[in-house]
């Protein structure tokens, strides 16, 4: 059924005015109509409301009617909207404006307020009509859109990274000061070039297959490494992630480019990568020169010590004194040159060992018992007191044992020899259940060692230079190589060899080795 849209001005005066009416009272938005004056204080009377202003700011027509529209207004309520609406008044012209106004329980609400002057017959205005529009939900979500936006343009322009929006022609719409930066110019400058124009000449092709795949949606995101010349001509070395930025129906619209500067990075790896070969080429030149000096040792010593024995047997004729002291001297120094040979043997074999020592769950207790029989002369020699102290249910741990008391027996021969005559030395097992480890340790009360040489006695050769240490080597001859071969054979294990001082004086050497998984205690 269709409607002459001319059939509401044919309509009587009547039946127009109900219909209005209708629409004024049943609108969505608060209506209010006013006497057209005064316009000054207490300014224009409210003649009319509809429900929807009830609904609104919580007064009835009765608690309105007569009054100005002022006494919605509040602390908060502009003042530049409020002059604006009292100058389109007083010229009586239409006005539009947000304001905040003040429900009659004192709560703030955000309305659109627009406010007409309506004429009679003759031309002479009459009334105001306000139309307030309840926009608080909608000034609410702009507010925290315009919340969001700040917070991530500071986040964007802040940022620890260098970040640019992109077009899909790879155009830079967007930077922030540390992309800027990074390329030597202000963030105004990096605008509009092309952000892959910045890399090296042999690194620019560098991602172009991954940038394609990014483009056709065949991934969302890649990351490549690669160069950027600087304004100044400077290189710098940058990790770029790229990714797809799209729109809320799907559509890609942008690409976000997030750069990191990895020169510094770079640069330290590549130190690291220096300083392991070095290390490497030093660990095959020491393997390689040990192994040539004792075989070129070996074969000469052999004859040394045999024609020496020969001789202090005095098979070939009898020797004097001062011979017999010779030869005396020439056995001792090839003994120990020997024990030398065998020890630099056995420090290339552990060091240069790749593999893990074949371990198997054993008790502390009999290795350790084993360890001072076999350090049992030299310990005797010096007259020194030795003590064991085991804790009550130590379980076994997962070693070699066999490497485990040359270990302990290196520990207990360098405990007798570094301690004057008549020491003490104690030998102690405990569990550390945190680390799952079982620690041996020896401590003797001898003369202790400085702490800048705690960690150079590890290394081989290296011996104390104290003048008490000195005095001591004199009578108790070292090789220097015991405690690197100490170490080497702990870290086989999967064990740490350290050593502190004695509570009192001299030095705890401790042994740190892996509780086995099967552990059973009592010993």
């Amino acid at each position: 059924m269709s409607h002459d849209p001319r059939a509401l001005d044919a309509a009587p005066d009547a039946e127009r005015l109900r219909l209005f009416e209708s629409v004024v009272v049943n609108a969505h938005d608060a209506v209010v109509i006013t006497e057209a004056e005064p316009i000054s204080a207490p300014g224009p009377r409210i003649v009319y409301v509809n429900q929807s202003f009830t609904r609104v700011t919580g007064y009835t027509p009765d608690e309105v009617l007569g009054r100005s529209p002022r006494i919605l207004q509040g602390p908060r309520t502009a003042r530049a909207a409020l002059d604006r609406i009292r100058r389109a008044l007083e010229r009586w012209e239409p006005v539009t404006v947000e304001l905040v106004n003040y429900r009659k329980d004192g709560s703030e609400f955000v309305v659109e307020n627009s406010i007409m002057p309506v004429a009679n017959a003759d031309g002479w205005f009459t009334h105001w009509v306000s139309i307030q529009r309840d926009i608080t939900d909608r000034h609410r979500a702009e507010a925290e859109l315009r919340e969001s936006e700040e917070f991530f343009r500071e986040a964007f322009d802040a940022g620890p990274l260098g970040m640019a929006v992109l077009d899909l022609d790879d155009r830079i719409l967007q930077s922030n000061r540390k992309l800027a930066d990074l390329l030597g110019l202000s963030p105004e400058a990096v605008l509009g070039r092309g952000l892959s124009r910045f890399a090296h000449p042999d690194d620019a092709d560098r991602d172009a297959l991954d940038a394609l795949r990014l483009l056709r949606g065949e991934v969302e995101s890649y990351h490549v490494d690669k160069r950027l010349l600087r304004a100044d001509g400077q290189q710098r070395w940058a990790r770029i992630t790229s990714a797809r930025v799209r729109d809320g129906g799907g559509r890609l619209m942008h690409l976000l480019a997030m750069v990191e500067d990895i020169t510094e990075q770079r640069a330290d790896r590549e130190a690291l990568v220096r300083a392991r070969d070095q290390a490497e080429r030093a660990a095959r030149a020491r393997a390689a020169f040990l192994a040539t000096i004792s075989h070129e040792l070996r074969t000469p010593l052999h004859a040394v010590l045999g024609f020496g024995r020969v001789l202090s047997r005095e098979t070939h004729g009898p020797l004097n004194d001062a011979q017999r002291s010779y030869v005396g001297h020439i056995v001792e120094s090839g003994e120990h040159m020997a024990r030398l040979v065998d020890e630099l043997l056995d420090l290339r074999r552990h060091e240069g060992a790749t593999e893990a020592l074949v371990t198997r769950p054993t008790e502390a207790g009999p290795m350790i018992a084993r360890a001072l029989r076999m350090a049992g002369p030299l310990i005797d020699e010096r007259h020194h007191r030795v003590a064991v102290a085991l804790d009550e249910g130590l379980p076994r741990v997962e070693v070699e044992a066999d490497a485990t008391v040359q270990v302990l027996v290196n520990l207990l021969s360098n405990a007798a020899r570094y301690t004057p005559a008549g020491g003490d030395i104690v030998v102690r097992g405990a569990l550390d259940a945190e680390a799952a480890r079982v620690r041996l340790s020896v401590e003797d009360n001898g003369i202790g060692i400085a702490p800048e040489d705690r960690e150079k006695i590890f290394d081989y050769l290296a011996q104390v230079q104290s003048p008490e240490a000195v005095a001591l080597r004199k009578t108790q001859r070292g090789t220097g190589l015991g405690l690197a071969i100490a170490r080497a054979i702990t870290r086989r294990l999967g064990g740490s060899l350290s050593v502190a001082a004695a509570p009192v004086r001299g030095s705890v050497f401790t042994l740190s080795l892996p509780v086995a998984e099967d552990p059973r205690e009592g010993l």
